[in-house]
């Protein structure tokens, strides 16, 4: 998958419940992605992107 905003937004929403649930333990901050995705904004994909959603469509997992 193309790095798009719908899939850094994704990955920053389990970053948010990360933090939510782990408090200082967790291992990204939500600026953390979008700084170290800023890099590659408009390149061709030198990584692929995947999402896992539940059922009720929130992300569980990224890749």
């Amino acid at each position: 998958m193309r790095l798009t905003p719908e899939l850094i937004t994704g990955m920053q929403e389990l970053a948010l419940e990360q933090a939510r649930l782990l408090g200082p333990r967790a291992s990204w901050h939500v600026g953390d992605i979008a700084w170290g995705l800023r890099q590659h904004e408009g390149r061709e994909p030198e990584w692929t992107f995947r999402l896992w959603r539940d059922r009720g469509d929130r992300v569980v997992a990224w890749s």
